[in-house]
């Protein structure tokens, strides 16, 4: 079986200079490793990926408001994070650091990809629905046994091509991992 890969994810406050970004995003990667050096499932994870794959990919946080946000969502979806507070500025969290396997990295990953059926078929549906919800309004009819059998079969059709997709992913915190690492850009400065 072949090693899955990881790579250490920060969040960087965007008011930092990029020079200071990587520094804070050194700092918050430190972080996690103390603050998981007792856990031995996550510090292994640590381990391989800081003796194989040492990857980083720093993020822009944006606000403090959005920093504070991406930890509530960290903390709300039991993904394992470290925080870096700079001590010369009041202590503030200026970067933040998770580890994620490779099934969740949202960008240029063939060999776990999104899956565009899926979203195709969401398409479809919403599509039905607005299609259907105009036609209710406009001719004031009820809602006929012919759309709720097209509903049904789209929703027949996309729940196995999603449960597939999960369980390529592996975890649900992967699945929360994908769409939130979207949200974010690469931190330029």
């Amino acid at each position: 079986m072949e090693r899955i890969k990881f790579k250490m994810y920060t969040l960087v406050m965007y008011q930092c200079k990029p020079i200071h970004a990587g520094i804070q995003s050194w700092h918050s990667s430190d972080e996690f490793a103390n603050k998981y050096e007792n856990d031995p499932i996550i510090y292994q994870d640590y381990l391989t990926w800081r003796r194989h794959d040492k990857t980083v990919g720093i993020l822009d946080a944006g606000t403090s408001g959005m920093f504070d946000s991406a930890i509530e969502q960290l903390q709300t979806n039991g993904i394992p994070y470290a925080e870096f507070k700079e001590e010369d500025n009041r202590n503030q969290p200026f970067a933040l650091a998770f580890l994620v396997d490779e099934r969740a990295w949202p960008f240029k990953n063939e060999k776990y990809p999104d899956i565009p059926e899926y979203y195709d078929l969401l398409k479809k549906f919403d599509f039905m629905n607005k299609e259907k919800n105009r036609l209710v309004r406009q001719l004031k009819f009820e809602e006929s046994a012919v759309v709720r059998d097209k509903e049904r079969a789209l929703k027949e059709e996309a729940i196995p091509i999603f449960q597939a997709w999960t369980d390529m992913l592996g975890t649900p915190q992967n699945i929360f991992l994908r769409e939130f690492l979207k949200r974010y850009q690469i931190f330029r400065g």
